[in-house]
């Protein structure tokens, strides 16, 4: 499990940053550096999200954004970007989730070959085969003539097991 160091405080968060609910920005209320000037685009782009650094220290765009509607840290559980876009941080985007979940909402993999998630090819009984992970086991859900009939099985599955976290694609 992660663990998050805590957010600056709500009052600090709200003395420095402003949040524009409609493009999920953050923006600088008051010029913190030389080069940093009120109403600036607060946060730069790393390669799985926006960070965002306040008194030296540099935070999570999306947890600072979860703090200022909230006014709570979230502690150590993950904010889950519902849509799977770590850049899109307009709060209606954003739930509290557990790690088990966060996993949950994953896209396809990039290595998968039948282009659907939760099927393979079986080699030895020339069948598709269709299985989901829940707490870190396999579950085999079946032999299929055609991926389409093993992806139903999976899509079944996957939101019993997964609820509103469940993803197909």
């Amino acid at each position: 499990m992660p663990k998050f160091k805590p957010l600056p405080s709500f009052e600090r968060v709200q003395e420095l940053l402003s949040y524009d609910s409609e493009t999920g920005n953050l923006y600088w209320k008051q010029s913190v550096t030389r080069w940093i000037k009120p109403g600036d685009k607060a946060g730069s782009r790393s390669r799985h999200a926006v960070d965002v650094t306040v008194d030296k220290k540099s935070y999570r765009a999306h947890r600072i954004i979860w703090l200022l509607k909230t006014a709570s840290d979230p502690g150590d559980n993950l904010i889950d970007h519902i849509d799977g876009n770590p850049f899109n941080n307009k709060f209606a985007n954003l739930r509290l989730a557990t790690h088990r979940q966060n996993q949950c909402n994953q896209r396809r993999r990039s290595d998968n070959t039948s282009g659907l998630k939760g099927v393979h090819w079986n080699k030895e009984r020339r069948k598709w085969v269709a299985q989901i992970s829940k707490n870190g086991k396999i579950i085999p859900l079946g032999r299929y003539a055609t991926k389409e009939e093993a992806h139903a099985a999976y899509c079944q599955a996957v939101y019993k097991f997964n609820g509103e976290f469940a993803r197909l694609e």
